[in-house]
C-alpha cells in the first residue's frame, strides 16, 4: 500500500460520509462506492431484470450520493445502507417507467404459424405476469421475485431487503393476494 494512501477499510459508513461531506474526499467516496457496488447493482438487477438498466441505476445512485453529500446527517436515525437502498429502489422505478416498450403495429407479423402462436402465448403470459408484478408495490414485487423466481429463503430475502422475516412473509402474502385477484387473466394463457 502506498504510504500516502489512507486505509479506509476500518472506517464505518458514517466516518466515510463525514470525510466525503467535510473534505470532499474522493478516495473515501470511491471506497464507499466499492463497498456498496455489488449490493446496489444486485438490487437494481432484481428490480429491472436488465443488465444495462442495472448498471445505469447504480451509476445514478452513486451520483446522487455525491450530489447530496452535504445533506447527509451522520447523526440521523437512518443508516446509510437503508438510505442507499431507498435511493436505488426509487431510481429503478424511474428507469422502469422509461423502459416500458412501445409497440409499432407495423412491426407485428400477423402470418399464421402454430409454433409462433404457442411462443406468442408464452410471451404474452410472461408480459402479463410482469405487468401484474409491476403494478404491485415495489417491495411486494421484489419479495415475490426473490422468493419464486430466484428461490431465495425468507431469511435470505429479509437480509437482502433489510426487513424482518415477518415483514417479508407479509409482503409475499399480500403480493400473492393481489395476484389472485387477476387469476382469470392468467388462466386465459
Amino acid at each position: 500500500m502506498d504510504t500516502n494512501q489512507q486505509d479506509y477499510s476500518p472506517l464505518s459508513d458514517n466516518d466515510l460520509l463525514l470525510k466525503i461531506k467535510d473534505d470532499d474526499d474522493q478516495n473515501a467516496f470511491a471506497f464507499l462506492m466499492e463497498r456498496y457496488k455489488q449490493k446496489v447493482r444486485g438490487l437494481s438487477y432484481r428490480l429491472l431484470y436488465n443488465e444495462q438498466g442495472a448498471e445505469d441505476a447504480m451509476q445514478d445512485v452513486f451520483c446522487t450520493v455525491w450530489k447530496n453529500r452535504e445533506k447527509w446527517d451522520v447523526n440521523g436515525t437512518a443508516q446509510f445502507s437503508t438510505w442507499i437502498y431507498r435511493v436505488t429502489v426509487n431510481r429503478c422505478v424511474d428507469i422502469k417507467r422509461k423502459m416500458r416498450p412501445q409497440v409499432n403495429i407495423e412491426d407485428v407479423d400477423l402470418s399464421h404459424d402454430d409454433g409462433a402462436d404457442l411462443k406468442m402465448g408464452h410471451t404474452q403470459m410472461a408480459e402479463a405476469l410482469k405487468s401484474l408484478l409491476d403494478d404491485l408495490p415495489i417491495t411486494q414485487a421484489l419479495a415475490l421475485r426473490l422468493y419464486y423466481f430466484e428461490e431465495k429463503t425468507i431469511l435470505e430475502i429479509s437480509t437482502q431487503m433489510e426487513k424482518s422475516e415477518l415483514s417479508v412473509r407479509s409482503m409475499i402474502k399480500r403480493g400473492k393476494a393481489s395476484l389472485r385477484d387477476h387469476q382469470d387473466m392468467l388462466r386465459a394463457f
